[in-house]
């Protein structure tokens, strides 16, 4: 199946399966107790198979805030170890109400399900270790043949899984997306599909890409954000514009996740493996 077909296919399945309402579990409370709830969101950039790091990021981030919506961008398979449970874990998520969008990397897995090209087995996309995962989850009863991966990944559902996840998220004034799409690339507040996907940061126009609709900010990851003076990769940040988020996991052995927090609608910070991290800067 061609890119422009899967585009289609995939903004079809965008329609016919966009949530009509978010619900997360929530403790018993008293309705006198609502008005001191807080609305916290959760997000949660490139994953890449990295399914332990995942988990223990998720758990810090319930241990701060018992009562929140989880909100994942993308990218969930190739690279890591670990691309099954992750698809499994994230699917899970999404049943108890979270929300969960797809990326590039999740795109090409489908296309080569469908009979598209074979280079997203190549090195730049990670594709053999997503196999090498199937493998794994199987306990090696599947092989390494594409009807053998593709009958596991619709035996599983996973397939049908990542075929029906949006490519954007909209709530209050903040838009999600797995990559950065300029300003010219929406219709209203809908971002362009291809660019939510696929937009690649070259030198020098990480702020001229990250152009959201005016009032609105931008939340996405697909661009890994370069390593600072100490060698860290953290998030990058422009006021009043948004947040690139992806800081390399699966790809850079030394990158831990940066889990951005909105509260009540203003980002106030960062998860970490050390706990919450207070925002330098506000929008």
């Amino acid at each position: 199946m061609s890119k422009t077909a899967m585009i289609q296919k995939l903004s079809i399945n965008f329609i016919n399966s966009m949530p009509k309402e978010h619900i997360i579990s929530m403790p018993k409370i008293q309705k006198n107790q609502l008005k001191n709830l807080k609305d916290i969101k959760i997000i949660i950039p490139d994953i890449h198979g990295c399914y332990k790091e995942l988990v223990e990021i998720v758990e810090i981030a319930k241990s701060i805030y018992p009562v929140h919506k989880r909100i994942y961008l993308g990218g969930y398979v190739s690279r890591g170890p670990d691309s099954v449970p992750v698809l499994e874990y994230v699917r899970k998520d999404v049943a108890r109400g979270n929300i969960a969008l797809i990326g590039n990397h999740d795109f090409t897995f489908l296309d080569y399900l469908a009979g598209g090209g074979d280079y997203y087995l190549a090195p730049a996309f990670g594709g053999k270790d997503t196999i090498m995962s199937i493998k794994k989850a199987s306990h090696y009863s599947v092989g390494s043949s594409k009807s053998d991966i593709v009958n596991f990944m619709n035996k599983t559902g996973l397939r049908r899984f990542i075929e029906t996840l949006p490519y954007f998220h909209i709530e209050g004034n903040w838009i999600f997306t797995h990559s950065a799409a300029g300003k010219d690339k929406y219709k209203g507040l809908i971002p362009d599909f291809d660019c939510a996907l696929w937009t690649s940061i070259t030198k020098g126009n990480w702020k001229e890409q990250m152009n959201p609709p005016d009032g609105y900010y931008l939340i996405c990851g697909h661009s890994m954000v370069r390593s600072n003076r100490e060698g860290k990769r953290e998030p990058l940040i422009f006021p009043g514009k948004g947040i690139y988020l992806d800081t390399g996991m699966g790809k850079d052995k030394n990158a831990q996740f940066y889990l951005a927090v909105i509260e009540n609608n203003i980002f106030i910070g960062f998860i970490t493996k050390s706990g919450f991290v207070g925002a330098k800067t506000h929008f």
